[in-house]
């Protein structure tokens, strides 16, 4: 059986990813969902040879939606990002965000490491756009096992993902 790969948008030729049912094209890791774990999951993927994918339903990524209050803080350190503790050197870190944005030195200079929710909620969505395995307006309507794997279908298409051994 030949594979039928996405074009929604160019990933990196270690993440390829199928559309067919062809257990040949099974994945590594499907993630449903985009929450920070997920998101997280994602970005320490990315440089590894694991084949991965993770499907959100929304269009974009959100975080706490309406909780975000013009003046809220986020209460934990901004180090506890999606990947500064496993992956110090990741160019996924808040602190790779906030010198992409030309924030560092006025962060690193403030009293308390601290930030908005609001400025951590655009790090999230930052590192989302830069992920080659992560797709938006992708609901998953359906988790089933099949054969040694699952199959994880949207209301277009169809992925197989490794059942855990």
């Amino acid at each position: 059986m030949r594979s039928v790969y996405q074009t929604e948008q160019p990933l990196p030729t270690k993440h390829v990813v199928p559309q067919s049912g062809s257990i040949s094209d099974t994945l590594d890791v499907i993630g449903v969902g985009l929450g920070p774990f997920n998101l997280s999951l994602a970005a320490l993927i990315e440089p590894t040879p694991l084949r991965a994918l993770f499907l959100e339903k929304r269009e974009a990524f959100c975080w706490h939606p309406g909780l975000a209050l013009p003046n809220s803080r986020l209460q934990v350190s901004p180090f506890r990002d999606c990947v500064t503790l496993v992956s110090p050197t990741s160019p996924y870190s808040f602190l790779n965000y906030l010198a992409h944005h030309g924030r560092l030195y006025s962060f690193i200079n403030k009293r308390v490491a601290s930030t908005s929710r609001r400025e951590f909620t655009d790090y999230y969505r930052w590192v989302a756009r830069q992920l080659g395995t992560v797709r938006f307006n992708k609901e998953v309507v359906d988790v089933a096992p099949f054969r040694d794997a699952y199959r994880v279908s949207t209301s277009t298409t169809s992925y197989l993902a490794r059942a855990p051994s």
